[in-house]
């Protein structure tokens, strides 16, 4: 029977052999450096005093792509398009199993159901970190490259202080866990679905219409704000206003309630897809 870890370093090795996982990343490293190009270009164009960019608001631009304070606006921006990248990811690396009918070679080398979603979960875990590192370390080098370009270049080096890369650390992490959340999402959505495509899609409008919705209801007095709480957004978006340059001043018991919603709904999603894995019928479902 095959282990974990031999399932592990399998799903590790298809994952890297898909060229869907470089043109995700290729994508995803892409798009933050042309923002920092664009941001840093509009910055030099304000400052060169271009016809129509008289009254544009160059210092707060400044504020947010000139470090320290760029840390914020950057993993703003990393979760925005990593959560993107990470739920694609997920949903083909659970979904595809059955459109390639692969999923049935898993099984006969007699790995257990439980063991598969567990390997493709860990996965998902270090590649929720990576992506978000990547996307902290193009931060930081856009930022750098942006002060060098259209800033002051002798405050650069100030900025490079041993604080600066314990809060890039603490920032990074906290990202890949909300990132995480949402590539689990939909990756057990396109498990339980038995399809990449449907998984992608419910997970993809959960997240940009659903948040959307959600934080409308939240406005509804003490009914929308217990309704926010139990939502799986909650947690996520606790972590991500922790990044801020002036993050709220949660209570502890806030701080309890966004741990345990994140808990809670990871255990729920994979109970789910769990659950509705191994009552499926493979045969019919890779067909």
């Amino acid at each position: 029977m095959a282990d974990l870890m031999t399932l592990v370093r399998l799903e590790f090795s298809k994952a890297i052999r898909r060229p869907m996982t470089w043109i995700l990343a290729v994508i995803f490293v892409g798009f933050m450096g042309f923002m920092y190009i664009a941001l840093a270009l509009t910055v030099i164009a304000a400052e060169a005093g271009v016809e129509g960019m008289e009254d544009f608001d160059i210092g707060g631009l400044e504020q947010q792509i000139f470090l320290p304070d760029a840390l914020g606006f950057g993993s703003s921006l990393v979760v925005g398009v990593g959560a993107v990248v990470m739920i694609v990811f997920a949903a083909g690396l659970y979904g595809s199993e059955f459109g390639w009918a692969t999923v049935r070679t898993l099984l006969l080398m007699r790995a257990g159901r439980s063991q598969i979603v567990l390997a493709k979960l860990i996965l998902l875990a270090l590649m929720s970190l990576v992506f978000s590192a990547l996307g902290m370390l193009t931060v930081l080098a856009g930022s750098l490259s942006s002060e060098l370009i259209a800033g002051d270049a002798a405050d650069v080096t100030g900025h490079l202080t041993g604080e600066l890369l314990v809060d890039t650390l603490v920032i990074t992490l906290r990202t890949a866990v909300a990132v995480g959340l949402w590539a689990l999402i939909g990756g057990m959505l396109a498990l339980a679905l038995g399809s990449m495509a449907i998984g992608t899609g419910i997970a993809l409008a959960a997240y940009f219409v659903g948040d959307l919705v959600i934080t409308l209801i939240g406005q509804l007095g003490a009914f929308g704000e217990w309704f926010v709480r139990l939502m799986p957004t909650y947690g996520i978006n606790g972590l991500i206003m922790l990044n801020q340059t002036s993050p709220p001043d949660y209570s502890n018991a806030e701080l309890v309630g966004m741990v345990v919603s994140l808990i809670v709904w990871a255990a729920v999603f994979v109970a789910l897809g769990v659950y509705r894995f191994r009552r499926m019928d493979i045969v019919a479902a890779s067909s």
